[in-house]
């Protein structure tokens, strides 16, 4: 994650990057987690969405 976030009020932990993805605009999108081909449980508490870009407000 950027050293320019700054994550206020969460508990310890460690954030991992997943990558990132264009979402398209005026669109809903979402976040699924799964364990599809894993080999056993998979947990995630958090999901953070970080604009990679500054957004032009109108």
């Amino acid at each position: 994650m950027s050293k320019d976030i700054q994550v206020t009020g969460q508990t310890s932990g460690e954030w991992v990057s997943l990558g990132q993805y264009q979402l398209p605009a005026g669109r809903k999108a979402y976040v699924e987690v799964t364990n599809a081909g894993a080999n056993g449980a998979i947990a995630a508490d958090a999901v953070l969405l970080v604009p990679a870009t500054p957004v032009n407000k109108k």
